[in-house]
């Protein structure tokens, strides 16, 4: 399941811009984390703040490194494809 997770957010950073991508993937990470977190842990929700906190950093932390990958990956691919294009 995680592997579809990144994928997804790797996606999401494909067409952005890195700056664009990198606040893209924050706030799907920071959503990711937040529901697996709130919905995984059961008891009271006020024992349960500090780990859903924790989760969503470091949902926020690889969402934001997944889609500026991709980011980085489409520029490349831009790049090595306008290289290769000729004059």
């Amino acid at each position: 399941m995680l592997a579809l997770w990144i994928a997804v957010a790797v996606a999401l950073g494909v067409r952005l811009a890195r700056r664009q991508a990198l606040v893209t993937g924050l706030i799907f990470g920071v959503c990711l984390g937040f529901a697996s977190t709130f919905y995984g842990d059961r008891g009271p929700f006020v024992e349960r703040i500090v780990m859903i906190a924790i989760g969503m950093a470091v949902g926020a932390a690889c969402g934001a490194l997944a889609a500026a990958a991709g980011s980085a990956a489409s520029a490349a691919l831009e790049k090595r494809g306008d290289a290769s294009a000729g004059p």
